[in-house]
């Protein structure tokens, strides 16, 4: 195990700047993502971190050991792909076994090392088969196993999962993160994919253009993001214009539509432009007006059930359109395309700068 540090970090192809001066530690035993669109620079990052690309200017460290130098093999990080990179000729032992015989470890270790990292990954009885054999699922594991099985100071995983059907890869998900939690092995895991971010990680890195938008535990990026940006890719989030008409400590007061609303101020200021975002389940519909603050009007345009629960748009006066999750069950109101309704928004929602 190891914190990982990177100082002052720029990676430029040309006159290309793909990451511009970034900085970050990364605690031991931590489980730290990059999350963001491609292009971004995650991939880039994860590779400087791995000793894939030197940067052009910038530090890395291990501990208290400068590895921006030294090669990938002397590192001694485990790296887990997007296609597993297995070897097709050799058996699951035989994979896993790679980097600890690169390593003139003594067969008999190997033996048991090897048998010990494929039952942690439930693969305890796949040993004699080969990567053809396998299943999506099975063949990730085996590249987990392959990755831990050298003692890591630090794992590093590139959209691992993305290949993988939603039900199998959330169970790789939870696999992961039982196991990285286990070992304590600090792991930097890079994803497009937002709702994989939010349930693995302990700390999160949103990337846009080179650079950090936000860097957070998934709870505050998800509840309190910074940035229009940060709030339209974290979740779904409906971002209104308001009109910002005080600021008191860590909360402020905006109209919307003439509602006055008590929201977090997430470090706005009054000359700042901000936008309102509001998650789809922190509106609440009800089919009269009860006059209370914090209550707008408007008419459903859409329904889409979804089971547990429906999808509505519904049609502010002032022509916006604003996206609403309600659960279904007993009780719950039944409404319909066309009803008039008003929007109850809730006190948790924030301001965000654009």
């Amino acid at each position: 195990m190891s914190t990982v540090d990177l100082s002052n970090i720029k990676v430029s192809y040309g006159s290309l700047t793909v990451i511009d001066g970034l900085d970050v530690t990364v605690k031991e035993g931590e489980f730290f993502t990059l999350l963001g669109p491609s292009g971004c620079g995650k991939t880039t990052l994860l590779r400087v971190i791995a000793g894939f690309t030197l940067p052009k200017k910038g530090i890395v460290r291990f501990g208290d050991d400068d590895v921006t130098a030294v090669p990938p093999h002397r590192r001694n990080t485990g790296m887990v792909f997007q296609d597993y990179a297995l070897f097709p000729h050799l058996s699951v032992s035989d994979n896993v076994a790679y980097g600890l015989r690169a390593r003139k470890m003594p067969e008999s270790e190997i033996k048991k090392l090897v048998s010990h990292q494929l039952e942690t990954v439930g693969l305890a009885e796949f040993g004699d088969r080969y990567p053809n054999q396998l299943s999506g699922g099975q063949r990730q594991r085996v590249a987990l196993a392959r990755a831990l099985v050298i003692k890591p100071r630090v794992l590093l995983m590139d959209e691992p999962l993305s290949a993988l059907d939603a039900k199998l890869r959330h169970e790789m998900q939870m696999l992961i993160r039982s196991i990285q939690k286990d070992i304590g092995v600090t792991t930097i895991f890079v994803t497009h994919d937002q709702s994989e971010a939010l349930a693995m990680s302990d700390h999160i890195a949103l990337m846009k253009d080179g650079k950090f938008e936000q860097l957070a535990t998934p709870e505050t990026i998800f509840h309190r993001p910074r940035t229009v940006y940060a709030a339209d890719f974290i979740g779904r989030a409906n971002l209104l214009t308001v009109k910002l008409v005080e600021i008191r400590g860590e909360t402020a007061v905006c109209d919307l539509l003439g509602a006055k609303l008590k929201v977090f101020a997430n470090d706005c200021v009054i000359d700042d432009s901000v936008r309102l975002c509001i998650h789809h389940h922190e509106i609440q519909l009800n089919p009269v007006e009860t006059g209370d603050q914090g209550i707008l009007n408007g008419v459903i345009t859409s329904v889409v059930f979804q089971g547990r629960h429906s999808n509505y748009e519904v049609k502010l006066k002032n022509g916006d359109v604003v996206k609403v999750e309600c659960a279904n069950g007993f009780g719950a109101a039944v409404h319909g395309v066309g009803d008039t309704v008003t929007v109850l928004i809730s006190s948790d929602v924030c301001l965000v700068r654009e």
